[in-house]
């Protein structure tokens, strides 16, 4: 039995990870229509291994082979989108692992309610599968919010919207949630100039209406040191310009600033994390970003008045300099 489901597979110099990988897809209890693997110039002889892995087992793999790297999988993944030929996506990153209830689950609560914009799951370690990520404020928040279907809980979009930015990426990843490939083209497909891309993807799925969770952990997740999210101001600065974006209402979305405090609580953070790295004007927009969505207070006053001094380091101080240094 297939389902109308194209599972996208971006990948670089993945030849360690692939094998286990592919073995997930052929190993689900209901098979996807397609698999597409788009292999974004990689050195290793990645597609290689590709062509032989169907050839020996029999799994149709469409393989688009991109001449350039861009350094992000955001590429891959919408050039791989847009070739799929079916309407339910699921992306696969090359070093993650599907467990076999993952297509089933997900796809058929999106073929069985048409309303529903995307499908996310449960997930793991892949050193500790037992362990489901998501915590269990997410989980009950999603049990108070949502409506209970068969297989899963009915979340609405704006409410979706606000548990994305109040806990982020929840979902953890791409492998942990099938979308329909409408809704991808409806907001523009995967923002490339994000590095860390998935967060924002699905605050702009959530834009187009509800979203089911799957209590079942259906994805397992590799953590090592070449991921992606492994740099922490990279995904802070992400973060903060997806939560910039819904939280000031545009494009008629907005959330209610009160019901994230939270998210105001990143911002501090980050501000901190940006300064004590030396990207002071990063932490200054974090400070201002954050009064604009809740007020100025003495903590953020203060806080925003200690990096005048680094300020005037890097604006004044380097023009005194060559101005000193003129006959």
């Amino acid at each position: 039995m297939n389902l109308d489901v194209s599972v996208i597979i971006p990948t670089y110099n993945g030849v360690r990870y692939l094998r286990e990988c592919l073995d997930s897809v052929r190993g689900q209890f209901v098979l996807p229509a397609e698999v597409i693997v788009v292999d974004e110039a990689s050195t290793d002889g990645t597609p290689e291994f590709v062509a032989g892995y169907a050839r020996a087992t029999g799994l149709q793999i469409r393989l688009i082979v991109l001449q350039q790297n861009t350094g992000s999988p955001s590429r891959p993944m919408n050039v791989g989108i847009e070739a799929a030929s079916c309407e339910l996506i699921a992306v696969l990153d090359q070093d993650d692992v599907l467990l076999p209830t993952k297509i089933r689950d997900e796809a058929s609560a999106l073929a069985d309610h048409e309303e529903l914009v995307f499908a996310g799951s449960a997930s793991a370690r892949v050193d500790d599968p037992q362990a489901r990520w998501q915590s269990a404020e997410v989980c009950d928040e999603i049990r108070t919010t949502g409506r209970a279907y068969e297989g899963f809980w009915k979340i609405d979009g704006r409410e979706m919207l606000r548990l994305l930015l109040e806990h982020g990426c929840f979902l953890m990843g791409f492998p942990g949630f099938t979308f329909r490939r409408q809704a991808w083209k409806a907001i523009g497909g995967i923002d490339e100039s994000l590095r860390i891309a998935d967060h924002g993807f699905l605050c702009g799925l959530a834009t187009q209406g509800p979203a089911a969770f799957i209590e079942r952990v259906n994805y397992l997740r590799r953590i090592h040191d070449s991921n992606v999210s492994g740099d922490r101001l990279a995904v802070g600065r992400d973060f903060l310009r997806v939560a910039r974006k819904y939280l000031r209402g545009r494009g008629g979305v907005a959330v209610d600033p009160s019901r994230v405090m939270s998210v105001r609580g990143c911002f501090v953070g980050m501000a901190y994390a940006f300064r004590d790295s030396g990207h002071y004007l990063d932490a200054w927009r974090c400070y201002r970003d954050a009064a604009a969505v809740w007020g100025w207070n003495r903590e953020l006053v203060t806080a925003a008045a200690k990096l005048l001094p680094h300020w005037l380091a890097i604006t004044l101080l380097p023009r005194s300099a060559t101005r000193s240094k003129r006959p």
